[in-house]
């Protein structure tokens, strides 16, 4: 209620909506009046929080009841299995039999161990492991749970009390490749190990003189309970959907009257083009270049442009997906080094077990030792020197060559993946991008293709601040990629046969956008031919002035900042906070979006949206 209170105030949520929604809502005039009012009033409104199920269900009730903290007795020994069993290399031992399933794995170490395993060397563990599964689990939840109604709330109250964990076994479930050591563990297994565990625990503390967990008189399972909606429930859904209201009403009305506006045809055609991701952070820069120049034409498309692949860089050991997540890669490209003679020093990712040897491991201690001691004492002297503060432009080296084509004879690899794609693949997808944001003609003699990555020091959200598209990772090989298979004479020749006809003159140039630092990287700046490097220099030029724009706009954003300040200033504020520690959230990603605007883009042009919505360009008269 403070939020909206607040809102209110700030005429952010319109009165006149209220009323709408709460007459939508079943309210009577005078409930929605009381409810006006209780906007304007001072008196404060204590939150009411949801209570969390693991914290107020039947799991608490071993604590209450028994005096037994089961977390305490299970989760270290349960963790401590988990975490070794899915190690990538960094543990001293391996699992033991780690290439059998988790459960597996765990029964074997139980049986064979030479040294106590805590709770697993039970009688009663040991007993329970020579079952399956899904046989533990009926078995279990008997002895723990009265009444089967109440055993699926008891497993969600038990997945929920170790956070993170339980999700992090079913993607490695559903999706083995996204470990470079494969894995077989399965959710049920991980259910099963922790019920046991409690089992034995609860057997060993009580003497197995323990009776099932029965329900309070009164109360239902937990799925099987009507929400109730209360007063101020329904009070809540009325404010919230007129504060949204009160937002898409001016927004919408600003596209309506874009709609019916005669689109704008630049005398000579666009000089300069620019693909950007539909993410809502381009959204500003998009508008400001178009401000500066308004021969520039922008587009937005998500921000792997139509390649779906999984991509190596040159000192890396394993593919990664850069396509969106629901996507299943089919396609490997690699980044090869055009420097032969590279640095001989052994990559971290490739040191395994070797590191664990007497001399190797004091050898590589010493060594890495020195260098994480110096590259720490660098980093705090100068933060943006350090591995912490990297940029998405390290996604990007100099030296680096995209290998696109597949090469002839290639047959698909162990992993699922072709080495490449064949010429007529790489037609199909970028007639299937240009196509669907409506870039079939007038092409200017410059198009600046630009993915999207960031930068930070200090944040806990980092993982959430690259392209969506490329499954959270930068974008800058897809950006770069597209420009370079679509400026190859045999893919646009293959477009022209489609009804898409390139101009000669026309050079494509990937890019990437750091969001954070409102930098751009220009990629294969030496190729270009002389015809373009005109306009290339004049864009440059008009990014650069735009960027600084761009980052005055956010600055608005910032809780401790004293303004309001110059472009100058600002584009040098972001980039100081990119890498400062002290700041946690150096920009806001997408936590203020509010829609996606799927569309041409007269729709939009010129429109103020502060950041909030995501631009998709679509053509339908192309479709």
């Amino acid at each position: 209620m403070e939020f909206f209170k607040e809102q209110f105030q700030k005429k952010r949520l319109d009165s006149a909506w209220v009323e709408k929604t709460g007459l939508a809502n079943g309210l009577s005039s005078e409930e929605i009046q009381k409810l006006l009012s209780r906007l304007v009033s001072e008196e404060k409104s204590l939150p009411t929080p949801y209570p969390g199920v693991a914290r107020t269900g039947l799991y608490r009730c071993w604590k209450e009841e028994f005096g037994i903290h089961l977390e305490a007795r299970v989760r270290p020994l349960l963790l401590k299995l988990v975490a070794n069993y899915l190690d990538q290399g960094v543990a001293i031992w391996p699992f033991p039999k780690s290439d059998l399933g988790f459960y597996e794995a765990v029964r074997s170490l139980a049986e064979e161990s030479f040294v106590p395993l805590g709770l697993l060397s039970d009688r009663v563990c040991r007993e329970l492991l020579k079952l399956r599964p899904e046989i533990v689990l009926e078995k279990c939840l008997a002895r723990l749970v009265e009444g089967p109604e109440w055993f699926e709330q008891y497993l969600l109250e038990v997945a929920l009390t170790y956070p993170g964990w339980g999700g992090m076994v079913r993607q490695v479930e559903i999706k083995p490749t996204s470990l470079k050591n494969r894995r077989k563990i399965r959710l049920v297994e991980f259910l099963a190990l922790e019920l046991i565990l409690e089992v034995g625990a609860l057997s060993r503390e009580l003497k197995g003189r323990f009776k099932p967990l029965k329900a309070k008189p009164g109360d239902t399972p937990y799925f099987s309970k009507k929400q109730l909606i209360t007063e101020s429930d329904r009070n809540l859904r009325v404010l919230l959907e007129a504060y949204e209201w009160s937002i898409y009403e001016p927004f919408l009305g600003a596209v309506s009257e874009n709609s019916r506006k005669p689109e704008v045809r630049t005398i000579g055609g666009h000089r300069f083009q620019a693909i950007f991701c539909i993410d809502d952070r381009e959204g500003s820069l998009r508008r400001y270049l178009e401000t500066i120049d308004p021969t520039i034409e922008t587009f937005g498309a998500p921000g792997f442009f139509g390649l779906d692949f999984a991509y190596q860089a040159a000192e890396s050991t394993t593919p990664v997906q850069h396509c969106p997540i629901m996507l299943k890669p089919r396609h490997l490209v690699r980044a090869k080094s055009k420097i032969k003679n590279g640095s001989s020093l052994p990559q971290l990712s490739s040191l395994g077990h070797h590191s664990h040897t007497l001399f190797r491991g004091v050898l590589y201690t010493l060594f890495f030792g020195i260098k994480a001691g110096f590259e720490l004492l660098l980093s705090t002297l100068r933060p943006t020197l350090g591995h912490s503060s990297a940029t998405s432009f390290t996604w990007h080296l100099p030296d680096e060559e995209l290998n696109i084509f597949r090469p002839e004879g290639s047959e698909i690899r162990l992993d699922g993946l072709y080495e490449g794609y064949t010429r007529e693949e790489l037609v199909q997808r970028v007639k299937n991008l240009l196509r669907s944001i409506g870039m079939t003609k007038d092409f200017s003699p410059i198009v600046i293709v630009v993915g999207h990555g960031s930068s930070s020091t200090n944040n806990p959200h980092f993982a959430a601040y690259d392209c969506g598209a490329c499954s959270g990772r930068p974008g800058a090989p897809n950006a770069r990629a597209f420009a370079m298979v679509a400026n190859l004479p045999e893919i646009r020749e293959g477009l022209s046969l489609v009804g898409i006809s390139i101009p000669e003159s026309t050079v494509f140039v990937g890019a990437i956008h750091d969001t954070t630092r409102d930098e751009i990287l220009f990629f294969d700046e030496e190729k270009l031919p002389p015809s373009v490097r005109g306009f290339y220099e004049e864009f440059k030029r008009t990014s650069s002035q735009a960027l600084k724009l761009n980052a005055q706009e956010r600055c608005r954003k910032f809780e401790i900042l004293e303004g309001p300040l110059t472009p100058e200033k600002a584009i040098r504020e972001v980039r100081k906070r990119s890498a400062a520690l002290f700041e946690p959230r150096p920009e806001l990603n997408h936590a203020t979006n509010m829609a996606a605007l799927v569309g041409r883009r007269m729709l939009s042009r010129g429109i103020f949206m502060d950041r909030r919505v995501f631009l998709n360009s679509y053509n339908p008269f192309n479709d």
